[in-house]
């Protein structure tokens, strides 16, 4: 997916995306219908043998990181803030729940009394420093805040909260990922059970990653191009496919589960 989807509705897109990807994983062998709008599965495909197969698409946001960005665009300048002239360009980061409102109300008179200070960075590790002008910062949601250039524009870019970490070895933390979801999230353990309640041959799970899914399973599932999973996932007994993708991949390369083991698909070109 596109980094600007947050503009429209990132999870009607995310069933859209998984409907045409099942699509090309067809082929000429049947057809497969987008069938989210309803009350049932999001996608059934009708195989030509007459065989019959439903899926379920799931995502995996944060909720607070969600709000903070479609708070965000309903802005002229999505996260850019005006500052007094004189300011400068400065970064901020923030923490997941910031109140973006708050934050465009608030920051320009912050940030002028940063320089008039003369502090031009600042960083909160959580209820340290203590002092007032720290709390402050704090209150708004911020970890971090930096002037970047004295002699450009006066704004301030503010960046959505970010993890880090290393690059775990095996792709298989996608399958602990992926175990962990379908078998005991409460958010998603109703995919499977949706599909469980349907006579089909096939039953498919479709899984992007999102803001809430951990730093290195993440960075994995950017990567199908070094290394797919092993491991067979833990899965409620009638699920048959399970596909997984990063919600932001460069590679376009996601992968899926069969009782054939883990093998590579390429997404469609034409979405």
């Amino acid at each position: 997916m596109s980094r600007d989807r947050r503009r429209g509705n990132p999870a009607r897109e995310i069933e859209k995306l998984a409907s045409a990807t099942v699509r090309k994983w067809v082929g000429t062998n049947g057809i497969v219908t987008d069938t989210s709008s309803g009350h049932g599965p999001d996608f059934r495909i009708d195989y030509y043998d007459g065989r019959v197969g439903l899926g379920e698409v799931g995502w995996h946001p944060d909720p607070h990181i969600e709000a903070m960005w479609a708070r965000a665009h309903r802005s002229e300048t999505p996260q850019e803030i005006a500052l007094p002239a004189g300011c400068g360009y400065w970064a901020v980061q923030l923490v997941a729940g910031a109140n973006i409102s708050n934050l465009e109300r608030e920051l320009p008179a912050l940030i002028e009394h940063l320089r008039l200070e003369g502090v031009f960075r600042r960083m909160i590790y959580g209820e340290w420093p203590r002092d007032e002008l720290s709390n402050v910062i704090r209150s708004l949601g911020v970890t971090y805040v930096n002037r970047v250039s004295e002699s450009t524009r006066d704004g301030a870019f503010y960046a959505m909260p970010a993890t880090g970490g290393t690059v775990p070895r095996e792709a298989d933390v996608i399958v602990e990922w992926l175990d962990y979801l379908i078998n005991e999230d409460p958010e998603y353990t109703d995919m499977t059970a949706k599909l469980l309640l349907r006579e089909a041959d096939e039953r498919h799970v479709f899984v992007m990653s999102g803001s809430a899914t951990p730093f290195g399973v993440d960075e994995r599932l950017r990567r199908f191009d070094e290394a797919i999973p092993i491991r067979r996932p833990q899965l409620p007994e009638g699920i048959t496919h399970v596909w997984v993708a990063a919600q932001f991949n460069a590679n376009e390369l996601l992968a899926m589960w069969s009782e054939r083991g883990w093998v590579r698909v390429q997404f469609p070109t034409e979405r």
